[in-house]
């Protein structure tokens, strides 16, 4: 998944490279691009606290596809060996959790269309077609 979000990461950046007459400029672009798609890729703000009106862009963003699919990859039905304190009335109790537990709390938008092999695929070919499109577009 890393490997395909970083040819999307070159592709966008030979496009923006072609979208512009001097460099300056895509940096400048590249910078403003890649704070949107980490902004509305859920891994900062969770999916459920981006703004609704906002929410479709994680369907646009190559990140929202990374993110998801690594984090389904890394937690899904994982057994994680540490305790997070919380409070039982005025008693500090640990709580057990695990990665399904984790991964609600960032509340994935695909995570529910099927099963994980098949998102976690889906979302490793749309990174790899977003790369594609960066570059075709760019190539002309």
């Amino acid at each position: 998944m890393l490997i395909a979000l970083e040819f999307t990461g070159q592709a966008l950046g030979r496009l923006l490279c072609a979208l512009c007459r001097k460099q300056v400029t895509a940096n400048s672009m590249s910078s403003v691009v890649i704070l949107v798609f980490g902004t509305v890729g859920g891994f900062m703000p969770s999916y459920m606290a981006i703004p609704p009106i906002l929410r479709w862009l994680s369907w646009i963003t190559p990140c929202s596809f990374a993110f998801e699919g690594l984090m389904l990859n890394e937690f899904v039905n994982l057994e994680l060996d540490f305790n997070i304190m919380g409070t039982n009335g005025s008693e500090v109790t640990p709580i057990d959790i695990g990665g399904n537990v984790w991964l609600n709390v960032y509340s994935l938008p695909r995570s529910s269309f099927s099963d994980t092999t098949c998102i976690k695929l889906f979302d490793i070919i749309m990174v790899f077609a977003f790369a594609l499109v960066y570059d075709t577009l760019g190539k002309y």
